[in-house]
């Protein structure tokens, strides 16, 4: 809030909130408790429909903008507390693989919506058109699914399934499409309000901004962490999930939408006067029995995806019988939650110290499109090293391609086992080549030159 208002807390931004709420527990606590949150602002009402399938919001002229209750500690101000103007919206996303069970949570979450007077924008799968994407939304590589759970941080979602089938549906593909609804449904709020009250300002939207959020809490961290313990993932990366991204350029989202090119939503990047979004996880420090436990108590329904008792699914066999038995052998789920929170911590920690040295060794190459390698400096090919070659590849690659650390051992090894060796290729999976000409790596996607036969060991 503070790099949106400047620190000042004058003229504060309206800050746009979409809820993406499968209908089960998690994110049906994150509802009801973003709306306990929220207070009245009669200052102005605004008709927030974007005009696609089943956009709602009751019309009542007196029904007031919920606002945030942030308090002197968040945004300085002097005096009593203040609230940041606020629009709620919420995503759901059918996924269409469950039967009359999709249906029900859709109509579920609508009703809910409906209830409160909430904005409830709907995605079905049946209705998305995957052909113009192309591969950069088609596809992911596992280890690029940091967060290792269905999006809306619950199992409601029902893309659990990790293998393709009839109709292209995988769970990679499934969390590119909504991750890429989210940031263009963001991006069309912040940048064109469909608002009388709102567009009396020429720079209404460099006084707007938005965030994302997602129900993720602490045991579908952990879970993120066993996952990756299980795949191979490097020291650096056994972590979970940040409570909040990087900023993205929501101005160079909508562009994309236009166009309907999918590559620019991952850009995070944004210049200071262009509206910025975010994903955030503001339940990150819970527990998943505490979340049950808020809502019975308060007598709040949601419902139950029936495939969570059942252990087919990696994640689902994780939780359901592996982080049981390691709470046992640990003494107790306080004492695992305790090492997993460490390993994190330590994780954490030399991640950021690698970075910043490797980030150096990035800085100093002659060219960003090729790798140097330290062949005549006297300097080794050490772990800094390989961690910039790391971070070097996924720039190189808009983040399509990070590999797992058997992919970089394999490289690793290829140079220092066969110093003599200048001319080489190693293909590192989906599509993806990289290839040694003399002291420098390159990395290319696709069938090899005719040219450059035989440079492969």
């Amino acid at each position: 809030v503070n790099n949106n208002t400047n620190g000042n807390g004058n003229d504060i931004p309206t800050l746009v909130l979409i809820l993406a709420v499968s209908g089960g527990c998690d994110s049906i606590a994150l509802f009801h408790a973003v709306l306990a949150l929220t207070k009245a602002n009669k200052q102005y009402n605004a008709d927030d429909s974007v005009g696609h399938k089943d956009s709602i919001r009751e019309n009542d002229a007196n029904n007031p903008h919920p606002c945030l209750d942030l308090g002197v500690d968040t945004v300085k101000k002097k005096g009593d507390d203040f609230r940041v103007p606020c629009e709620l919206h919420v995503a759901h996303f059918n996924h269409e693989q469950r039967g009359e069970n999709s249906d029900g949570d859709e109509a579920f979450v609508k009703n809910l919506c409906q209830e409160n007077g909430i904005p409830f924008h709907c995605y079905s799968w049946s209705e998305e058109d995957f052909s113009s994407r192309g591969r950069s939304e088609s596809t992911l590589s596992k280890s690029e699914m940091t967060d290792g759970h269905h999006f809306d941080g619950d199992s409601n979602s029902g893309a659990q399934n990790d293998e393709s089938y009839p109709g292209s549906f995988t769970q990679d593909v499934a969390r590119k499409w909504r991750r890429r609804r989210l940031k263009g449904l963001l991006s069309n709020l912040v940048l064109s309000p469909k608002n009388d009250a709102t567009s009396r300002s020429d720079k209404i939207s460099q006084r707007r901004w938005g965030a994302i959020l997602t129900a993720h809490h602490r045991d579908d961290a952990d879970e993120t962490i066993m996952l990756k313990l299980l795949r191979g993932s490097h020291l650096t990366n056994l972590r979970s999930m940040d409570a909040k991204s990087d900023g993205f350029d929501l101005q160079l989202i909508q562009n994309a939408e236009k166009k309907g090119n999918a590559v620019a939503h991952d850009v995070n990047s944004s210049s200071q006067s262009s509206p910025v979004g975010y994903f955030a996880k503001p339940m990150l420090k819970i527990r998943k029995n505490n979340i049950a436990e808020h809502l019975t108590s308060n007598s709040l329904e949601w419902r139950e995806d029936e495939s969570n008792s059942s252990s087919k699914y990696k994640r689902n066999k994780i939780r359901n019988e592996l982080m049981p038995l390691l709470s046992e052998i640990a003494g107790g789920d306080h004492a695992l939650q305790k090492r997993f929170s460490n390993l994190e911590q330590q994780s954490r920690d030399i991640s950021r110290d690698l970075s910043k040295r490797s980030k150096k060794i990035l800085q100093s190459m002659p060219s960003k499109s090729s790798f140097l390698l330290p062949v005549h400096s006297g300097t080794q090919f050490d772990i800094v090293q390989e961690d910039a070659l790391h971070l070097w590849i996924m720039q190189e690659t808009n983040r399509e391609l990070q590999l797992p650390y058997d992919q970089m051992m394999r490289i690793r090894d290829q140079i220092l086992n066969y110093p003599d060796r200048l001319q080489w290729t190693l293909d590192v999976g989906s599509c993806w080549k990289i290839r040694r000409n003399g002291d420098t790596l390159v990395i290319f996607e696709g069938e090899e030159n005719p040219a450059d036969a035989g440079l492969s060991p």
